[in-house]
C-alpha cells in the first residue's frame, strides 16, 4: 500500500471504561485512546510495515506486525472485547 494509506484504525466505544494503550514500532511510541475517540497511524512511505500490540487494561489485546499490503480496523465495544477487521491489497 501507498503512502499515507491506513496501517491500523482503532475506534473505542463511548460506553468503554477502562485503558486502551496502541503500541505502533513503526512510530516508536505508545497511544492511548479515550473512550469515544478513534486513533490512526498511517503508512509514511510505500509499503510500510509496522508491528502493533492494543493493550486492553493492560493485557494484550491484539498483536501483530501488519505487513504493507494489509490495513488493519481495531473496534473495541462496550464490554472491552475487540473486532478485527483486515483488509489485504
Amino acid at each position: 500500500m501507498c503512502e499515507g494509506s491506513q496501517i491500523v484504525v482503532v475506534e473505542v466505544n463511548w460506553e468503554f471504561s477502562g485503558d486502551v494503550t496502541l503500541e505502533a514500532d513503526c512510530r516508536g511510541e505508545a497511544f492511548a485512546v479515550e473512550s469515544g475517540e478513534s486513533l490512526l497511524v498511517e503508512r509514511e512511505r510505500d509499503a510500510e510495515s509496522c508491528r502493533i500490540r492494543l493493550f486492553v487494561a493492560g493485557e494484550a489485546a491484539y498483536d501483530e506486525d501488519v505487513p504493507g499490503y494489509k490495513r488493519v480496523t481495531l473496534t473495541m465495544g462496550p464490554d472491552g472485547e475487540v473486532d478485527v477487521e483486515a483488509i489485504v491489497h
